[in-house]
């Protein structure tokens, strides 16, 4: 075995992949999300030893399985070790016997293990990360729980293990001799960063696609429903299961069919367009997995060689869902050629200090190998999987098996309520049905919401009727709130939030202040802010004076807003530091809700006597103006 000897460590360079992986997971404190995990069903009368033999087999012919990840000094980066193979000669399988126990007691202890195992957390300086859980349900049905960490694997690996699994226990039986040459994954990892370093035209033209991309420009985007968090919480995936009926299925796969297009393009395309319009985003990037498996001699390689590689379609307002999903396969087959020289290491400068950056929050994974295989009277079914190779805020992924389509919906526990990613699934489900009985329709056009979410959104959400006294005014309303819920949140904005105690009396202030200037019934105070937590304060604030708040769009004409001051009658004019040079000529009292809080913040926080009644002016609007002079 070739080694590279630095200090006293003999390791390797970890891959593009672990890297980046690595990177991610030092963001982590105490948590370890990123592992591949499968459920493998086995049929036939199993011969336990025989097993564990194939299972002992398995390590000694991949090194990735006996590889420790140790860092030397004054390296942040650590390096893959490969141990020898005689410290696993005696693998040993937990065991688990459920024989005589009722079937929903098995599938319940089956399913602990499973969660248990996901639990798991590695000390990377250890010699051995496969996790092998054997459970016993009858004498011919068992399960093989394996979890590994994914920056030893991915879930072509999973699949490639069970297969030779299968491969080694029939070769053992019929006492076959197997060839023992096998592909290293430090091998692949040293190919992989020489390509990186390659001078010669193929490197180039490959280094030259990806900036052609613009990657580091990429928008985070963001879903309504996504809390706004002041500090970064830990990544916490989790994942919800869309139902998806066996019509569904026959129909995506026909118009696949039809339009020659792979079943995965059709259900990414749904995917981007939701995100789209749920983001308002024309051109939507997002994550696609790729096996990283672009050569026959990897195909059969155990090891983290998956990788997300960012993809874009552009949904313009006039193209069909059928135009969509033509130019969305042509870009996954232009980008899938050079995804051997994509790196986020490389193209976006992602290093220890900036790891958050370096992925994209939506992604998309799509898997259709085989699940069964077979060991003369003993079959493998690898009947549940999971993987999370890289950071997402949420993620779509598929599996085609057995003329059914399994989705799932994986999330951010941190960012996001499951309530949320279930209203995203029925928005999903609702398009995709949509869009493959019509697929001529043009994608504004496609529907998202669902029937009930239609009710709900415009009947339910606008039956706001409420008995309140018709003598009181809007401030009157929230000083009551405030009075009997001081604590709670009143106004959010971004990562800024005021309860309603804080805004009453910050309003407060501000109208004592107004008052000062002059301001009572009737009288107009223009408010030129932008979408802040000034703006709350600022209308409140000229309602508890007694006036009338004229809002200006500080991106009009100075011209026109100048018009609309002296209109109106303005006597104080609202605004915030940045914009205050738009009102420069005007004659107005200028306050700046910002730069001059200072001396706002010394008036009292006290409420005001009421001097205005529902019948005085709240606020003025002007019209348009196209057919005219605007018009309050």
């Amino acid at each position: 075995m070739p080694s590279n000897s630095i200090n006293t460590i003999n390791g390797f360079q970890l891959s593009p992949q672990q890297k980046h992986l690595w990177l991610l997971q030092q963001l982590e404190v105490d948590n370890q999300p990123y592992r591949v995990q499968c459920s493998v069903l086995v049929e036939g009368k199993l011969n336990y030893q025989l097993l564990q033999l194939v299972l002992q087999k398995v390590v000694e012919k991949h090194e990735i399985f006996r590889t420790s990840f140790q860092t030397i000094k004054g390296m942040n980066i650590p390096l893959q070790v490969i141990h020898e193979a005689t410290n696993i000669s005696n693998l040993s399988i937990n065991t688990h016997n459920l024989i005589g126990i009722e079937f929903l007691k098995q599938n319940a202890e089956k399913e602990y293990i499973f969660q248990q195992q996901h639990l798991k957390t590695y000390d990377w300086k250890s010699d051995f990360f496969l996790d092998l859980q054997l459970v016993t349900l009858s004498d011919f049905n068992h399960v093989l729980l394996t979890v590994i960490p994914a920056i030893c694997a991915d879930t072509v690996s999973i699949h490639n293990l069970v297969e030779e699994i299968s491969r080694l226990y029939t070769a053992y039986l019929h006492e076959q001799e197997l060839s023992e040459e096998t592909l290293q994954y430090a091998d692949i990892a040293a190919w992989q960063n020489e390509l990186f370093e390659e001078e010669g035209e193929e490197g180039e033209v490959g280094k030259k696609f990806w900036q052609n991309q613009n990657i580091s420009n990429l928008v985070i985007n963001k879903l309504a429903s996504e809390k706004h968090l002041a500090n970064k919480l830990i990544f916490q995936p989790k994942f919800i299961s869309i139902n998806l009926n066996h019509n569904t299925f026959a129909n995506t796969k026909a118009l696949a069919n039809q339009e020659g297009v792979s079943i995965s393009t059709v259900l990414m395309a749904c995917w981007q367009i939701l995100l789209s319009r749920l983001t308002a985003q024309s051109e939507m990037n997002i994550a696609m997995c790729c096996d990283g498996r672009n050569y026959d001699e990897l195909k059969p390689a155990i090891g983290l060689l998956a990788k997300y590689i960012p993809v874009s379609v552009n949904l313009s307002s006039n193209s069909k869902f059928s135009e969509i999903i033509k130019q969305l396969e042509e870009n996954i087959n232009e980008i899938q050629q050079w995804q051997d020289s994509f790196s986020w290491e490389e193209f976006v400068g992602i290093n220890e200090t900036n790891a958050e950056s370096s992925f994209l929050p939506f992604a998309f994974d799509f898997n259709s190998q085989t699940i069964k295989y077979f060991a003369d009277d003993v079959s493998f079914f690898i009947s549940k999987q999971y993987a999370c190779i890289d950071k997402f805020k949420v993620k779509l992924s598929c599996q085609e098996r057995d003329n059914s389509l399994l989705a799932e919906l994986h999330y951010d526990a941190s960012l996001f309520e499951k309530e949320d990613i279930e209203n995203l699934s029925i928005q999903l489900q609702t398009l995709l049905s949509t869009a493959i009985n019509n697929p001529a329709t043009i994608i504004p056009q496609l529907e998202i919401l669902s029937h009930n979410q239609r009710q709900k959104i415009l009947v339910d959400f606008n039956a706001t009727q409420t008995n309140y006294s018709q003598n009181q005014c809007i401030h009157e309303l929230i000083e009551q709130q405030a009075a009997k819920t001081p604590n709670n949140l009143a106004v959010v904005f971004e990562n800024q939030q005021l309860t309603y105690a804080q805004l009453n009396a910050r309003a407060n202030q501000l109208a004592h202040h107004l008052k000062t200037l002059g301001v009572g019934a009737e009288t107009v105070v223009a408010l030129c802010v932008e979408r802040s937590l000034e703006m709350c304060v600022g209308f409140l604030g000229v309602l508890k004076a007694g006036g009338a708040y004229l809002a200006l769009d500080s991106l009009l004409p100075e011209k026109r807003l100048a018009y609309m001051i002296q209109d109106a009658g303005t006597s104080v004019i609202l605004t915030q530091q940045h914009l205050a040079g738009i009102f420069s000529q005007q004659e107005v009292p200028t306050v700046c809700l910002d730069s001059d809080w200072h001396s706002i913040a010394e008036q009292l926080e006290t409420n005001l006597p009421c001097e205005a009644t529902p019948e005085n002016l709240v606020y003025v609007v002007y019209t348009s103006g196209s057919t005219g002079i605007p018009k309050g």
